[in-house]
């Protein structure tokens, strides 16, 4: 257990090292430095720093390997939601899990822009 969060703590201190870094190069206000300071501590308070860790693993992996890995995950969750496994084959399926970009949202965030005509 100790060893677990020695790990956790050093991932959380290079997390926020990156944060200062990408702060101090991009010249960012005070608020928008609180709010990603905020929002770092929130995911670490919540335990939703899982996310960092498996991006943590996958770094370390050679590319072709993170490729592997991210198809097979997303052609998992294809494989779960019924539309897609009753309509595709699971060839069509494996080419659409390696074209997978995942994206975090926030509160307000639009997932389709709206067009107006």
């Amino acid at each position: 257990m100790k060893a677990y969060v020695t790990i956790i703590l050093m991932i959380f201190s290079r997390e926020i090292y990156k944060v200062s870094k990408f702060i101090a190069k991009n010249k960012l206000s005070e608020e928008v430095k609180g709010e990603m300071r905020g929002y770092l501590a929130y995911l670490f308070q919540e335990d939703h720093n899982r996310r960092v860790d498996d991006e943590e693993y996958l770094t370390i992996m050679p590319s072709i390997l993170q490729k592997k890995i991210l198809a097979d995950k997303y052609h998992k969750l294809l494989l779960k939601v019924p539309v897609f496994r009753k309509n595709f084959r699971i060839e069509v399926l494996k080419k659409l899990s390696v074209q997978f970009k995942e994206r975090i949202l926030g509160h307000g965030d639009e997932i389709f822009p709206v067009i107006s005509h």
